[in-house]
C-alpha cells in the first residue's frame, strides 16, 4: 500500500506473497520489496513501479538458499542492500550494484545479521550481527572491497539491535529491549504445570525428566543451549559452539541432548551429556538440517535440505548419515511420548504419522499454526487468534476441542517427554529508544 503524508489516501500497489516484503523507496517512483513468485517459497527482490503498478526482478537468488529479504536502498539511489539467507540462522548481506546488477557479499562469514542501515553518504553499512558473541552493532565500508567489518562500540553492552531506523542526516534511531522469557510447561489436559522465568531471551524450550526444560538461551552473552529447573537451578551445556545452536531434544531416557549448530555456512547435528560433557559431533556435511529426534534403536533421525528439496535422514555414532525410507519432502519431525514419529511434508498444511517408512496423514492445520504430537492426539497453537493466541488438542480422528489459554506473546509450542506441551512466552520488562549520529569517521 502507498499512502499520501499528511493528507492520507490510500493506494493498493501490489500483490505479495511474504510478510517480510520490508518496502524500501529506491527513488520518489519506484519501491523495492521482497516477494516471493506464485509457485515458490524462493523470495526475492522486485522492482514496483508506483504510478504502473509494474513489477521486475532485481536478484535471481540461489536455489540451495532461503531467499533474498529485506532490502535497504542507498540514499544515493546507486544500491541495494539485502539479506541472502543461506540456512535457518546463517545469513549473509549483499550489495546489488543498480548500475550493472552485479552483486557482491559484504559479509561471508554466514553469522547473523538481524538488522541494517546505511550511513547518509552511501560509504558505510552498519547492522546488527552476533559475529563474535552477543549481538552487537557492526559497520562494513561499502566502497573498499578489502576492508573487514567493525565492530562499532556505543557503550551499550549486549544487545540485539534488532530494529534500526535511518534519515537522511545521520539520525539513527534503534530498539533496545530489556528481555525477560518463561518457559511454560502444560500437562496433556492443559493445566499449568510450572513455569520458569529467565531475565534473559529463551525459546526452543524442551521438557523432559522431572521437569528439566532444554532450551536454548543468550543469557550468557551469545545463544547457547541450557537445562534450568523449576527450583532455579541451570547448567550451561555448550560455550559459543559456533553461532547458533537451535532445535535441542532429550533422548528417552533424559541423558542425552541433540541439537543442530550453525557454524558459518554449515549445519551439523551434535550431543551432549546432561551435564555438560562428552560433546559430539554427528554429521560433517554441513547441510540445512532441523528437528532432530531420538529413536528407540539408538539413531537420531533429522531432516535435511539439499537446494529447496527435504527429506528425512538418521545418523548413528561413528556411522555416515543416510536417508530414511518414505521421508522424502519431509520439512519437520516431532516425536510422541511413546516414541511414534510424526511429520509435516513441504507441499502441505498436513501432520502425517510415519510407520514402516511410508507418511499418512493424520490432522489437517491452518497456515501459521505449530504442532505437537501426543499419544492420543495432536496440540496446536495458533499464534494468529484473536484477541490472543489460542491453544487446542484434536484427538485422533476427533474434532479441537480448545485448551486454556496460553500466554499472550505465545509463538510456537514445542514438546514435552512426559506428555502435553512447552510454550515459550516472550516478555518484555521495557523497550529502549536509543538516538545515535552516524557518519563517515563517527559511531
Amino acid at each position: 500500500m502507498v499512502a499520501l503524508a499528511p493528507r492520507g489516501g490510500e493506494q493498493r500497489l501490489a500483490d505479495c506473497r511474504t510478510t517480510q516484503a520490508h518496502p524500501t523507496w529506491l527513488d520518489d517512483r519506484t519501491l523495492v520489496i521482497a516477494d516471493a513468485p506464485a509457485g515458490s517459497d524462493l523470495s526475492r527482490l522486485v522492482a514496483i513501479d508506483i504510478a504502473s503498478g509494474a513489477a521486475r526482478p532485481l536478484t535471481n537468488p540461489p536455489v540451495e538458499s532461503l531467499g533474498d529479504g529485506e532490502p535497504q536502498a542507498s540514499p544515493d539511489g546507486r544500491f541495494v542492500a539485502f539479506r541472502r539467507s543461506l540456512l535457518y540462522g546463517s545469513d549473509e548481506i549483499v550489495l546489488l550494484d543498480l548500475r550493472n546488477r552485479r552483486e557482491r557479499a559484504l559479509t561471508r562469514d554466514g553469522w547473523k545479521a538481524a538488522g541494517y542501515v546505511w550511513s547518509p553518504d552511501s560509504r558505510h553499512l552498519f547492522y546488527a550481527s552476533n559475529r563474535g558473541g552477543g549481538f552487537g552493532l557492526w559497520r562494513v565500508d561499502v566502497r573498499d572491497r578489502r576492508a573487514d567489518p567493525e565492530r562499532v562500540s556505543l557503550g551499550l553492552g549486549v544487545t540485539s539491535f534488532m530494529r534500526m531506523s535511518a534519515d537522511r542526516t545521520g539520525g539513527v534511531a534503534v530498539e533496545l529491549s530489556r528481555p525477560r522469557s518463561g518457559l511454560v510447561s502444560y500437562d496433556p489436559g492443559g493445566a499449568v504445570r510450572h513455569r520458569i522465568l529467565t531475565s534473559s531471551n529463551d525459546w526452543d524450550p524442551v521438557e523432559g525428566p522431572a521437569g528439566a526444560v532444554v532450551h536454548v538461551s543468550d543469557r550468557g552473552g551469545p545463544p547457547d543451549i541450557w537445562i534450568s529447573h523449576p527450583d532455579g537451578r541451570t547448567t550451561q551445556l555448550t560455550t559459543r559452539l559456533g553461532s547458533y545452536p537451535f532445535n535441542p531434544t532429550w533422548s528417552p531416557d533424559g541423558q542425552t541432548v541433540a541439537f543442530v549448530v550453525i557454524e558459518g555456512r554449515r549445519a551439523d547435528l551434535y550431543t551432549v551429556a546432561r551435564d555438560g560433557s562428552r560433546l559430539q559431533r554427528l554429521t560433517n556435511d554441513g547441510r540445512d538440517k532441523r528437528s532432530p529426534v531420538f529413536s528407540a534403536d539408538g539413531r537420531i533421525r533429522y531432516v535435511e535440505r539439499q537446494g529447496q528439496s527435504w527429506r528425512l535422514m538418521s545418523v548413528a555414532r561413528g556411522a555416515a548419515p543416510s536417508p530414511e525410507p518414505g521421508g522424502q519432502g519431509l520439512r519437520s519431525l516431532l516425536a510422541a511420548p511413546s516414541g511414534v514419529l510424526y511429520g509435516q511434508r513441504q507441499d502441505a498444511e498436513t501432520v502425517g504419522v510415519l510407520r514402516d517408512g511410508a507418511w499418512r496423514p493424520v490432522a489437517e492445520l491452518r497456515p501459521g499454526e505449530s504442532w505437537v504430537p501426543g499419544d492420543d492426539g495432536l496440540y496446536i497453537l495458533d499464534p494468529a487468534a484473536q484477541p490472543a493466541p489460542a491453544l487446542w488438542f484434536q484427538p485422533w480422528g476427533g474434532e479441537r476441542r480448545r485448551l486454556p489459554d496460553p500466554p499472550p506473546f505465545a509463538a510456537r509450542i514445542t514438546p514435552s517427554l512426559r506428555g502435553g506441551l512447552m510454550v515459550g512466552e516472550a516478555l518484555t520488562e521495557g523497550v529502549d529508544l536509543g538516538l545515535m549520529r552516524l557518519g563517515r569517521d563517527r559511531r
